[in-house]
């Protein structure tokens, strides 16, 4: 899935997207929607996440298992905080 179609999955787990007059995918905000009533509003789409260390295990494809099989780490504080909830 490419940033785009990611954005417009997220923005339909939000917004019910059919009951819009218009949404318009633009760069910034990321949408435009259009209500029955012309009102506009911007929405832009962002991704929460509890650490770099999550962000990273959740975006880099097999990260997880380069962790656990080879100790492949992409960055120092991946380590830290793995053996911080490991107890070493």
């Amino acid at each position: 899935m490419n940033k785009k179609q990611n954005e417009m999955y997220i923005l339909k787990s939000v917004y019910k997207t059919e009951k819009y007059k218009e949404v318009k995918q633009i760069e910034e905000p990321d949408f435009i929607i259009t209500n029955h009533s012309n009102i506009k509003f911007g929405v832009e789409v962002t991704e929460y996440y509890y650490s770099e260390t999550d962000a990273r295990l959740r975006k880099i494809q097999n990260y997880f298992q380069d962790l656990i099989n080879h100790e492949r780490y992409r960055h120092k504080q991946d380590k830290k905080q793995l053996e911080r909830n490991r107890g070493y």
